[in-house]
This record gives structure tokens, sequence and C-alpha cells, in this order.
């Protein structure tokens, strides 16, 4: 099993959790053995960027919700595997989710857990598809 850099992962996601900061995602990466944290940030096509075909890591994004007169905050933690990561890699991720998991916790209402296996084409666009 991995080790994750527990205080900068925990720093990141508060920042994201805090409707006050304007920081909107983090991006979670390998380094070695280590899950550590790879890049916050605002915009959705950085965050976007992220997601590569020699990429694994994990995502945590806060979306806004709702209409002028009521706004919700919704988060989304996106497990990703690109697809030319090797098929060993590949299984650490599953195992290494719990990690993750133990600093970014999702309330089972209304905010997904997603796991993406690349395609070709699946973040071509500004929209990304959740389960309901």
């Amino acid at each position: 099993m991995s080790g994750i850099d527990t205080d900068a992962v925990k720093t990141a996601y508060e920042d994201v959790r805090d409707d006050r900061s304007e920081t909107s995602w983090v991006f979670l990466k390998y380094k070695d053995n280590k899950i550590v944290c790879d890049s916050v940030g605002t915009g959705f096509e950085e965050f976007k960027s992220k997601f590569t075909d020699d990429e694994r890591g994990f995502g945590f994004i806060r979306l806004v919700t709702g209409d002028e007169m009521s706004k919700r905050s919704k988060f989304a933690l996106i497990t990703w595997i690109g697809q030319d990561v090797s098929t060993l890699k590949k299984a650490k991720v599953s195992t290494d989710k719990g990690l993750v998991k133990q600093i970014i916790q999702l309330s089972n209402r209304g905010n997904p857990d997603v796991t993406l296996i690349a395609a070709p084409g699946v973040l071509a666009n500004d929209t990304i598809i959740l389960p309901l």
C-alpha cells in the first residue's frame, strides 16, 4: 500500500470545502509510492488538464448548483486511471483509494464518488456526467 501526505491533502481538501475560498478543486497524484497534493485551482479547464492518459490520481471538486435565489455547493471525488497506466499501477489505485477517503469524506447524499477509467474523449468538453 502507498503512503499519503496527510497534512497537505487535508489542507487542500479543507480549502476546497471552504465557501469563502476561491479554490474549487484539488488534484492528488502519485510521486514515487506516495499520494501527494499536485495542485489546486479555480478553473475547470486547468482541472480537466490534469486527467491525462498516462496519469492516475484523485480529483476533488466543488460544483455550485441552484439558481440566483438558492445556490448550494456539491462535491465530487473523482478517481482517475489513464488508459496508458500499467496494470499493476491500476490495481494499486483501488486499494489506495481508501487512504484518500480517510481524509476526503463525502456524505452519500448528493456528493458522488466517481471512478473514471480513461476512454478517448471522456473529458473532451466541459461536461462531467455524474451518477444520480
